[in-house]
Parts: C-alpha cells; sequence; structure tokens
C-alpha cells in the first residue's frame, strides 16, 4: 500500500462515504494504527502472529478507483505487470466489474491473453481478494 492510499484511510470525508457506501476512506480514522516493513522483528499482536491482519489490497485499489477513477490504475497497470495482473484477476473474478470497460478500452478486447500469458511464465506475486467490510 502506498502513501496516498494510507492517508485515504486516515482522511475523514462524509461526501465519499456517502456516494460509495462501501468504502475504506476514512475507515481508519481513530484506530491505532503500526507501520511496519517487510523484515520487521517488531511484535505485531500481543501474540506476535501477522495472520491476524487482514490484507485490503483489493480494498485498496478499489477506494483509489473511487477517489480517482480508473486513469490512474490503468497508467499503473500499464506499467507494471504484477499490477496488471492483480487487476485482471479482480475483473476476471468479477471482484471490480466497474473498471472493466476502461480496461478493455485501454488494453483492448484481448487483454485476457496477455493476462493468461502472464500468470502462466512470469507473475511470482500474489493475488489479493477484496474482503468484507
Amino acid at each position: 500500500m502506498g502513501t496516498r492510499e494510507f492517508c485515504l484511510l486516515l482522511t475523514e470525508s462524509k461526501h465519499f462515504q456517502q456516494v460509495h457506501s462501501r468504502t475504506l476512506i476514512g475507515s481508519w480514522v481513530g484506530n491505532r494504527v503500526s507501520c511496519i516493513g517487510d523484515f520487521t522483528s517488531t511484535k505485531l499482536t500481543e501474540n506476535g502472529n501477522v495472520s491476524n491482519y487482514r490484507d485490503i489490497t483489493a480494498n485498496a485499489i478499489v477506494m483509489l478507483y473511487q477517489i480517482d477513477g480508473a486513469e490512474r490504475l490503468i497508467d499503473l497497470a500499464s506499467e507494471n505487470d504484477s499490477f496488471f495482473v492483480q487487476l485482471g484477476y479482480l475483473i476476471c473474478t468479477n471482484q471490480f466489474r466497474e473498471i472493466r470497460a476502461e480496461f478493455e478500452n485501454s488494453f483492448g478486447q484481448e487483454w485476457t491473453k496477455k493476462y493468461k500469458a502472464l500468470v502462466a511464465n512470469n507473475f511470482h506475486g500474489r493475488f489479493h481478494d477484496l474482503i468484507p467490510l
């Protein structure tokens, strides 16, 4: 998650919360927040188990779409194959239908061929699913 997404989680916006009934915008206002790196040795929970935390990567992508629209996400997908795969995954699994038209407009109707090729050959990441809010 980037700085912009992090700040949106901590920013109260009654406008976006009314427009988008299921948004992460402002959802962390008033909560305790820990910023950690990939190789932290800090005790993250009382039992030190990171698995208690929910991965909101896919939800943060939808949140950015709610704020900025598709252009920024499409630009990132055109520059970064891993992000292209993540967006493609959310579209293919019908978790993020809202961006499909813009995605197809930018990458063509045959974008699924690129998606399948990347997954089969180069993708070593993991797929992030939307989690219930």
